[in-house]
């Protein structure tokens, strides 16, 4: 049951962290890019 919750948690996270590479990509400006960067890295880690 552990182990289920755990790869759960990890999957979510490595999803956050995905949409924050995109957002990098395909965002014009840097405070842009940086906004994406840094909110889907507080959800994907917290």
């Amino acid at each position: 049951m552990t182990q289920i919750v755990s790869a759960v948690l990890l999957l979510g996270g490595t999803l956050f962290m995905l949409v924050a590479v995109v957002g990098m990509l395909r965002l014009p400006d840097i405070f842009m890019r940086m906004h994406a960067i840094t909110k889907a890295g507080t959800l994907g880690v917290g």
